[in-house]
């Protein structure tokens, strides 16, 4: 079951009000401080939530486990694809390859270790059929880090299988726009008993850094992503507009689209790719919404995307095919000024 919910400024409580969806259910709770929209595959349910006050002094970070500021680094677009990732991989070489193992020790538990040796030998068969720049990128990280082809491959496209994340975009009553996410990668993937937390994710962590991306000495965008990924999960383009892109779960999801670009089938888009491609190519908020919305997919997604003027702010719900529904900021509606699109799973 999935969970999106729209967090909206105090007010007074206004009726229940119930509605449906050809494809999902609706149960749409309006409260004193938050609306809540709870869909769900099979049926509805009521959520009582205890709130928490809010807290001040959490930012910036403190304390034993904080080990500094994430690091910037410069991806120069003028220089050749196989290039433009060689500092970042040399500096994050033992995480990407302690991060690979993992994922390779896991995956031992399937098929007597021959998901393995399919990796190896058959991902980099798809290498040559992803879309330039992307594929010669992937190519370097592998010749740079020395990590086989196949396994690079199966880092970047891993989000058309599984991740699970939350994102935000709001705006306060002075126009200010804000947009946040959380991202969880490696969910589900081992449990690190030591940390109380999943394998993968802690091994994910020190792989985390902000890339300004560069064309002739000039900003393009700029985005927190993971050393030896290519695509997009989060970024901003300075002065137009911020994209974060979470995971969708659908039972034609993302399998069905690399099973298909395998079979030749290649009209669709890749996540990560079709993101970085918007922020690095698209003028305005309208215009990134536009191929958001129109782009044919690989996996199912929801697009958050947040402007940079009043009331731009949106939630797009994707189909592998089509658009669903786009959720707006309504400024006219004084409990919906947040939106909030968030996954639980709930036993």
């Amino acid at each position: 079951m999935i969970l999106l919910s729209r967090v909206v400024l105090p007010g007074k409580p206004v009726p229940w009000k119930l509605t449906r969806d050809p494809s999902l259910s609706r149960l749409m709770l309006f409260r004193e401080r938050f609306h809540f929209v709870l869909v769900s595959r099979f049926s509805h349910y009521c959520l009582y939530l205890q709130l928490e006050d809010c807290r001040s002094g959490m930012y910036p970070p403190k304390g034993p486990t904080f080990k500094g500021n994430v690091t910037w680094y410069t991806v120069d677009l003028d220089l050749p694809p196989s290039e433009r990732w060689t500092q970042v991989i040399k500096d994050k070489n033992t995480e990407l390859i302690t991060m690979v193992q993992t994922i390779k020790d896991l995956a031992k538990g399937f098929f007597d270790g021959k998901l393995v040796d399919l990796v190896d030998e058959e991902l980099p068969l798809i290498v040559d059929t992803l879309p330039q720049p992307f594929s010669d990128e992937i190519k370097g990280i592998a010749a740079v880090s020395g990590i086989p082809l196949g396994e690079i491959t199966l880092f970047n496209i891993f989000y058309e299988v599984f991740t699970v994340c939350t994102s935000i975009v709001a705006e306060d009553f002075n126009g200010n726009i804000y947009h946040a996410r959380n991202l969880d990668f490696g969910l589900f993937m081992g449990w690190d008993r030591q940390n109380k937390t999943w394998t993968l994710t802690e091994k994910l962590k020190p792989l985390v850094v902000n890339v300004n991306f560069q064309r002739g000495n000039k900003t393009v965008f700029k985005s927190t992503n993971f050393a030896g990924y290519v695509g997009i999960l989060t970024g901003i383009r300075p002065g137009e507009f911020s994209l974060t892109m979470n995971e969708r779960f659908n039972f034609d999801g993302g399998y069905v689209g690399i099973l298909e670009w395998i079979l030749g089938w290649r009209d669709g888009m890749w996540m990560g790719f079709l993101t970085r491609k918007v922020l690095e190519n698209a003028t305005s908020y309208e215009d990134a919404k536009d191929q958001l919305s129109l782009t044919k997919l690989l996996a199912p997604a929801y697009f958050i995307l947040g402007g940079n003027r009043t009331g731009q702010g949106c939630v797009i719900t994707r189909t592998r095919i089509n658009t669903l529904d786009i959720w707006e900021i309504f400024l006219w509606h004084p409990y919906m000024m947040f939106c909030l699109q968030n996954q639980f799973l709930i036993k």
